[in-house]
This record gives structure tokens, sequence and C-alpha cells, in this order.
């Protein structure tokens, strides 16, 4: 019967509700460091897949990671594993205690800040008008696709902005089931399935998409067959691209008159 030190007893029950707040205090070691176990395989199980494998995380969520990839025996595990993974070896217990909560907050928040991150780009990458209010992105993203013709949003030889015109004729429910749906339509995954590569990879899905799909938009608008009124929409997108650019020059060169006309003009247009 493995025998603990007062220290070691506290420790465990402290790991136990940390993993589980409604956990019972149980009555013997053999018991509080099952029910430990226990805990921590069920808040396990409840994590998003990203969360074993997410790179770019401090390194005691690393350390941790790792752990529980390949969960040693319970004893091994919280008694020195762990306190080696959050760099408390040689600290008493309460340190370890005190890092993992802030790692398990790390791990249980990863598909916020994808979601978060890809919010914001989504929000960029479209947005013509800039406001202060928080439209819903659906509506950000109507609003670009309705700056083009008919006719491109009918043509199928790019399968992938021909879907997402498609998609955009829909209703979602709420920004997180469009962010979904965009998500699986560029990079073939959801949020949760998600690691850095993936999000990297979204952010060039989503350029060259729309960089493609403004290249037509803006030949359109040299057309014979496009209206006056689509004309009109058109040059609110390339008004939209001209101050992104504008922008970016005055960055680069503050005294660049190109770019201060430019940005003059717009403002009074």
């Amino acid at each position: 019967m493995l025998k603990l030190a007062s220290e070691q007893k506290q420790f465990l029950y402290e790991l136990a509700v940390l993993f589980a707040p409604s956990a019972e205090k149980p009555t013997d070691e053999y018991d509080l460091i099952r029910r430990c176990y226990e805990a921590l395989s069920s808040w396990r199980a409840a994590l998003p897949p990203v969360a074993l494998i997410a790179k770019g995380m401090s390194p005691e969520a690393a350390a941790f990671q790792a752990l529980l990839r390949d969960l040693p025996r319970p004893d091994v595990l919280f008694l020195a594993r762990l306190p080696e993974a959050m760099n408390c070896r040689r600290a008493p217990l309460a340190k370890t205690v005190e890092r993992l909560r802030d790692v398990l907050d790390e791990l249980t928040t990863i598909v916020s800040k994808y979601q978060r991150d890809v919010e914001t780009t989504i929000r960029k990458t479209f947005t013509l008008v800039r406001t202060s209010g928080q439209e819903s992105l659906f509506n950000v993203a109507k609003k670009w696709i309705q700056s083009f013709p008919r006719a491109i949003a009918a043509q199928q030889d790019d399968l992938v902005a021909y879907r997402l015109f498609s998609m955009l004729d829909q209703q979602f429910e709420n920004d997180e089931r469009f962010v979904e749906a965009l998500c699986l339509l560029l990079v073939g995954k959801v949020l949760i399935h998600w690691d850095a590569e993936t999000a990297g990879r979204f952010q060039l899905k989503l350029d060259d998409l729309v960089s493609r799909t403004e290249r037509r938009g803006f030949a359109a608008a040299k057309s014979d067959d496009t209206t006056a009124k689509e004309q009109g929409r058109i040059r609110l997108l390339l008004e939209a691209r001209l101050l992104d650019l504008a922008e970016t020059l005055q960055s680069v060169d503050k005294k660049n008159t190109c770019a201060q006309a430019v940005l003059k003009a717009l403002q009074e247009n």
C-alpha cells in the first residue's frame, strides 16, 4: 500500500478538484490517486483534439501535452512527472498546482483563440466600409459578395469561389456557423481540429480566394456587359482596396505625397 505524506495528500486532492471541481474527498491513499486519475481522464476526454497537439504553447503546456498523449502510471504521473513538467521538481507541490491551473486555462481556451483570430481575419478581409459597429461577419462577407456582377457569381470554373458565392446566398443562425462553413470550405477542418499550421493555411487560402475573385471583378468593371449599377458596386470595392494600399504606402513613407493625395481624395469623396 502506497503511503503518502500529508503534503502529497493535499496536493492530490487539489489536483482532483482542479480537474473535477465537484469531486468528493477520498477516503484513503489508493482512493485519492484513483479519483485524481479518473478526474484527469474525464477532463482530458472533454478537450478538443487540437489541445493535445497545438504548437506555440508555453514550455509547461507543451510538457503537459506530452504527458496527456502518453499517460504514465498514476503515482508516477502525479508525484514525479507532473511536477517535472511544471518545472517545479524542487519546489513545494502547491507550486505545481498553481502553474498547472494556468496550463489548463491555456489548453482549454486554444479553440477560443483560433475562433477570435479567424473572426478578425474574416472581418478584415471582407470589410469594405469601416464602421465602429460590430456588424455580423456574415453580413460583412455578404456585402463584399454583392460588389460583384451576377455573371461572376455564376461562373463555375473557380469551384471554391463558386461555392463561396452559393454559401453566401444561404442564411446562418450565427457567426460561429458561418465561420465553421468557411473553415470547411477553405481548409476542410472545423476549428476544434485546427493547429497553428491550419490557421496559417486558412489565411493564405482566404487571401488567395479574395484576391483572384477581386481581380475578376475589376476586369468585369471594364466590360460592356456590366451595368452602371454593377459598376457602381465595384467602384466601392476598388475604393476600399485603394484605401488599404494608400494606408500601407503611408505607413512605409509617411511623407509620400501620392498616398496623402489618395487618402484626401477618398475622404472627400
